[in-house]
């Protein structure tokens, strides 16, 4: 699903960049389609938040939602416990992709309850 879209993907995450960049994969008539969301975290380069308003309109666009896309800016795609806490509760799988060194982690529902936060290392 990730590969699809993953050169467009990267074109986002990368021009949102120092910022974590976020968005969505839906399904629309049967095929994956991308849907980049503005960042509303108060801390965008340390965290992110979907914007409301992006996310709506990406639910009310798809048939479903497939995943929740999210860069780690100069660190490496390991999830934080926030990442998955959130992943859990959506019921989503989520893709962390780390920028500017393009690491791909897939985190899946129930796969973790708790990070190893404190071996993430600074990439830069």
């Amino acid at each position: 699903m990730l590969e699809t879209h993953l050169s467009e993907i990267l074109e986002y995450l990368e021009a949102e960049y120092p910022k974590e960049g976020c968005g969505v994969i839906g399904k629309v008539n049967g095929k994956t389609k991308w849907f980049p969301c503005r960042n509303q975290s108060e801390d965008p380069e340390e965290e992110f938040e979907l914007n409301s308003k992006d996310y709506m309109k990406a639910i009310l666009a798809s048939d479903t939602i497939e995943s929740v896309v999210h860069s780690h800016p100069d660190y490496r795609p390991d999830p934080s416990d926030h990442d998955i806490r959130t992943c859990n509760f959506l019921n989503l799988p989520y893709y962390i992709i780390s920028i500017p060194n393009k690491e791909v982690v897939k985190l899946n529902p129930g796969d973790r309850t708790t990070s190893d936060a404190e071996r993430r290392l600074f990439t830069r």
